[in-house]
């Protein structure tokens, strides 16, 4: 078991299996603290159609044309699907 603060101070538990394993993520997430871009494990429990729709919210600085372009990709590549895209 691997136990760190992150920058607010809560401690964080890990699991692992081996030593080297432990050691090697906590000197990781040591160097992503002092590096200043330590990201919040609980932040990637977000369903990606939330996250997609909170990106395109503020994607207002992009043409109309790449706006189409990136909603066609989520829709057809990447959006999960819905009752009337699905077969009967």
């Amino acid at each position: 078991m691997a136990r760190y603060r992150d920058p607010s101070s809560i401690e964080r538990p890990q699991a692992f299996r081996r030593k080297v394993d432990a050691e090697r993520y906590l000197a990781d997430q040591e160097a992503s603290k002092a590096r200043g871009d330590w990201i919040d494990p609980a932040l990637g429990h977000i369903p990606l159609k939330d996250f997609y729709a909170a990106w395109r919210a503020r994607a207002d600085r992009l043409s109309p044309t790449t706006l189409d372009k990136y909603d066609r990709a989520w829709r057809l590549d990447m959006a999960p699907p819905t009752r009337s895209s699905c077969a009967a």
